[in-house]
């Protein structure tokens, strides 16, 4: 089957794409018609007839674009016509979109012979997108400059910045906003400036948020969205989306993504849409060409063994979780992506309640899951390395408690150890298997050398793409030590990289022989500190119980007893290849192959053309002693560079290859190199694609087009029976919480009547909108202030101060003790502070993923349930340490953000409202009194530790004596008399002890 070839069934799925019925059809006429936005957004809306006369004097402005194909310009004039969330196909060219509309929406027009420049802002969107963007925008730039030379006034220009960070203060920022352009902010920052009122959201021509797949209700990026809308009924909002998957995740995916981003209308284009077929395929465009390689013997068995557990894996733990296991849970998705997530979305909330055996067996899925994939790219040495691993982790130990992985007591996993070996070191002889692949690249390289002799017109590199950095430094490494060996049939030559597979095993005999001599330092070290052999356990057979006869008789669970046995009578992993590796066989080896090189002369330097991109970037031109360089045609560099996703077209456009090798599949860049192929047509690249048939790298493969094409299918379906939707400005008003709604109306105890129509708000520090909480508590009707505040994240009222750490937070601040000096910065200033301890929605609300998450559990083991309970008994031991060192800090528990939003509107009820300027300046007087400061907290430490104060006492003294500098100066009949001559005596006794100045 061919893996590069269109679909034969996407005529149906291009028919029902285009039957969708349009949004912009007409309405019936019962339904609502909405207030027409004006024409023009720059002009704003008034009641005055003159204002509006201003639109007969808008100058046309011209635009430039860069899109070469026709699908290209096609979306963005549907972009332009409304606002849309746009789903593309992977790789087929979302950024030069996006910068081509954001160059066109933010032309600056001339209104009665005034520039006015808009301001467009550019949310969620990642470094790598800002590079390209900026790059596609300052072509655009150039463009404009040369087709109208007239253009010398600064306002006509689009500037393009980026914030990020702490970089620019508010004021700063303040000004780039006012003076228009292009502004890619963080949502954090972005959203604090509109709460803060740094930027006018009617001044705001329009939103682009990129990566809309990550986008949900309680995300920054909706809640700016939703303030947006409130305040700017005429700017634009357009959302953009290359990974469709996520989209068709869910009951009605769609429909709610909409409604987070506040749009009616969705653009799907997938790769099977007509109209990129017909940019994408021509007459002129050339095949692929595919390059299907067989694998190993070794290299088959250990894939069917692999198989065979992470089926079995499958199967057992749909067997222990019968009421969370979904259909998907299957083999034939097992080679999907996104599978081990898909188990833990549904198993998380539920962690607490699954056995230490089921966590063992979604770390068994995913181990099998990197070892079928380090099958395909690494080399034979460094997959037994994995292999020694994994047997090392699970090797029964008195030190450990943990039991072995259940794949491994399957027969299977016995054929992956086994032939794991052989492809190493078989039979006294080193065996050293290649990669089937590298032989073949090297074979194309001699293809190209000869078509080249017959083409004058491939004057380009040749680029190779891979998967990660491990193999390209592989391959790097395979081009320059590869030697030529017999002839096959005198027709083609071999290629052989034996010499890189020695220096592989000699590298591996080192790093033995280090973690030998480490081993027997810390065993020696261990010795020293006990006595003798007095404190040591050691599990010797003298100590094992002797083993009953089994024969001629059936004992139950035989199979299983079995394959613990070998487990434990197994050698330690290596040594029984290790004790027949002899390194002066290698050495000699290595020294031979030397000379055949020198003899045949096919030695190659570094700088024969087999480059790396980062590598030529990092050395520059600094020269090192005894190194050269040379110039090297294009045509005779071979480049070796991985996948990016992001900057795979800049790749591609920057060197212009002539031939184009991929050694793995990726269908994005598989789509980038057809949009590079439709752009350049008059000289397009020859390109090879590499995969092993029969494998799961290309079942793989399969599986990635097959569930890109199920989500725009479902996408179709689903847009084809969403519902009209329509809006007024009342409906989406936030409902605000007032005064008389939280709070008595009754004056008691002389406190200050404050309106019951105000607003109720609360104090939010600034780093608290990395959270979702500060939108949840927006969207419930509460006003957020945005300050940088020293104590506490969250002012409910003049006494209530709270502190909130999620379970990540929480750990890190018990580590660095960090808490601690929050908390006491807290109790300092506040008379209710408050621990707000917050679960994640989707985890379970329990301690357990606090102490998984502190042990830290490789990807290989999950936390045994002692270990798990022990942890758990060490962070119970922090909070009441805490709790018994701040007597006043509460802690609240929180099970989601919800929760905790609905918690802190009930703690609101019936108090007063923050004090914005106390809970700025608390903290501030710090730095000027720290000397007051320390001598007041040592001083109450030394209180704490008086012999014979107990806490009622601490307590009492605090209460009374609330200035700890009137506290020095009181004399014993002045103490005495307030704290009783007993009390008194001793503190007066003991501070003039310790603090006589």
């Amino acid at each position: 089957m061919s893996l590069f070839v269109e679909q034969d069934s996407d005529e149906e799925v291009v028919l029902n794409l285009n039957n969708v019925p349009d949004d912009d059809a007409p309405q019936p006429p019962d339904s609502k018609e909405l207030e027409e936005p004006p024409e023009y957004p720059l002009i704003p809306r008034d009641e005055q007839e003159e204002e509006n006369n201003l639109l007969d004097q808008v100058d046309p402005v011209d635009i430039s674009l860069t899109l070469p194909l026709k699908f290209q310009q096609l979306i963005l004039e549907d972009l332009i016509a409304d606002d849309s969330l746009l789903i593309l196909g992977k790789g087929l060219g979302m950024e030069p979109i996006v910068a081509n509309l954001l160059h066109t929406l933010s032309a600056p027009a001339t209104i009665a012979n005034v520039t006015k420049r808009s301001l467009v802002i550019l949310l969620n969107a990642s470094e790598e997108d800002n590079g390209k963007i900026a790059d596609e925008l300052t072509e655009l730039s150039w463009i404009d400059d040369c087709n109208d030379d007239t253009r010398e006034n600064q306002e006509s220009r689009r500037p393009f910045v980026v914030i990020r960070g702490e970089q620019y203060t508010p004021d700063k920022r303040k000004a780039l906003y006012l003076q228009g352009g292009i502004m890619s902010v963080t949502s954090r920052i972005f959203i604090v400036d509109l709460l803060t009122q740094i930027v006018n959201p009617q001044l705001i021509t329009g939103l682009a948020v990129l990566h809309a797949e990550k986008i949900s209700d309680t995300s920054n990026e909706s809640f700016i969205a939703h303030m947006y809308r409130q305040k700017n009924n005429w700017g634009f909002i357009k959302a953009f989306s290359d990974t469709p998957e996520p989209f068709a995740t869910g009951y009605s995916p769609l429909h709610k993504k909409l409604k987070d981003l506040r749009l009616k209308r969705v653009l799907l284009w997938p790769r099977f849409h007509i109209d990129v077929t017909k940019s994408l395929v021509s007459k002129n465009t050339k095949s692929v060409t595919e390059v299907k390689v067989a694998m190993t013997e070794s290299m088959r068995h250990i894939q069917t063994g692999i198989v065979a557990c992470l089926k079995k894996c499958i199967e057992e733990l749909r067997r222990k979780t019968p009421t969370l296991a979904i259909e998907y849970w299957s083999i034939e998705n097992a080679l999907d992506v996104n599978f081990v997530n898909s188990i833990h979305r549904i198993l998380d909330p539920n962690w607490h309640r699954i056995s230490y055996d089921t966590k063992q067996l979604v770390k068994d899925i995913k181990l099998l899951k990197d070892l079928l994939k380090c099958l395909m790219s690494y080399d034979a040495v460094a997959f037994y390395q994995m292999i020694q691993i994994v047997l090392e982790a699970n090797r029964p130990s008195v030190d450990k408690k943990s039991a072995e992985s259940p794949w491994l007591m399957a027969e299977e996993s016995q054929a992956v150890i086994t032939y794991g070996k052989k492809r190493v070191f078989d039979k006294d002889e080193y065996v050293l298997e290649e990669q089937p692949k590298w032989e073949q690249l090297a074979i194309l390289l001699e293809d190209i050398v000869t078509e080249r002799a017959h083409d004058a017109t491939k004057t380009g590199p040749v680029l190779i793409m891979c998967s990660n950095d491990r193999v390209k430094r592989t391959l790097k490494t395979f081009l320059h030590s590869m030697r030529e060996t017999e002839q096959n049939d005198g027709i083609r030559s071999s290629y052989s990289g034996r010499r890189m597979m020695m220096n592989m095993i000699q590298q591996y005999l080192d790093s033995q022989d280090l973690k030998k001599t480490v081993t027997s330092t810390i065993k020696q070290a261990n010795t020293l500190e006990g006595d003798d052999e007095s404190q040591e356990l050691h599990m010797t057979r003298a100590f094992a119980r002797v083993p009953i006869s089994t024969k001629r008789r059936r004992t139950r669970g035989g199979a299983a007893v079995a394959a613990v046995n070998r487990l434990h009578s197994a050698p330690v992993a290596g040594d029984d290849i290790e004790s027949k590796m002899n390194r002066d066989d290698v050495d000699m080896e290595l020294m031979e192959l030397d000379t055949l090189d020198d003899e045949e002369v096919v030695a190659v330097d570094d700088e024969d053309g087999i480059i790396a991109l980062e590598d030529s970037i990092e050395s520059g031109y600094a020269t090192e002693p005894g190194r050269y360089y040379e110039y090297i045609d294009r045509e005779n560099q071979v480049i070796v560079e991985k996948y990016s996703g992001k900057t795979d077209d800049i790749v591609l456009q920057e060197l212009m290859p002539s031939f184009i090798i991929m050694f793995e599949p990726d269908l994005a860049f598989i789509r980038r190199v057809e949009v590079y192929q439709a752009v350049h047509r008059e000289n397009p690249a020859r390109t090879y694609f590499m995969y092993y048939s029969d494998s799961v790298e290309e079942q793989h493969h399969l599986t990635s087009i097959r569930k890109e094409k199920e989500a725009f299918t479902k996408l179709i379906r689903e847009k084809s029976t969403l519902a009209s939707h329509f809006e007024s400005d009342e409906d989406f008003n936030k409902f605000h919480v007032r005064k008389s709604q939280v709070m008595n109306t009754r004056i008691a105890g002389g406190a200050q009547f404050r309106d019951s129509n105000q607003e109720s708000q609360i104090l939010v520090d600034t780093r608290e909108f990395r959270a979702p909480l500060p939108g949840l508590l927006h969207r419930i009707g509460l006003k957020v202030i945005p300050l940088t505040l020293t104590v506490g994240d969250y002012i409910l009222t003049p006494k209530v101060c709270v502190e909130r750490k999620s379970i990540a937070d929480l750990i890190g601040s018990f580590k660095s003790g960090r808490l601690y000096e929050q908390c006491a910065r807290m109790s300092k200033y506040y008379d209710l502070p408050a621990l707000l301890i917050e679960f994640d929605n989707n985890q379970s609300f329990s301690l357990e993923p606090f102490s998984e998450t502190r042990a830290r559990p490789s990807n290989i083991k999950a936390t045994h349930p002692s270990s798990s309970s022990k942890l758990q008994e060490d962070i119970q031991r922090d909070l009441a340490a805490l709790v018994i060192n701040f007597p006043k800090i509460r802690i609240l528990w929180s099970s989601s953000p919800y929760q905790t939003a609905e918690l802190i509107l009930e703690l609101k009820a019936g108090r007063e409202e923050p004090d914005l300027v106390k809970a700025v300046n608390a903290g501030l007087s710090e730095e000027k009194q720290r000397d007051n400061v320390l001598l007041s907290n040592n001083i109450v430490t030394l209180l704490q530790n008086i012999p014979g104060i107990t806490n009622p006492d601490y307590y009492n003294i605090m209460r009374k004596i609330k200035d700890v500098n009137k506290l020095m100066q009181m004399s014993k009949a002045e103490l005495s008399r307030i704290l009783g001559e007993d009390l008194g005596d001793r503190i007066f006794e003991y501070l003039s002890e310790n603090y006589k100045d």
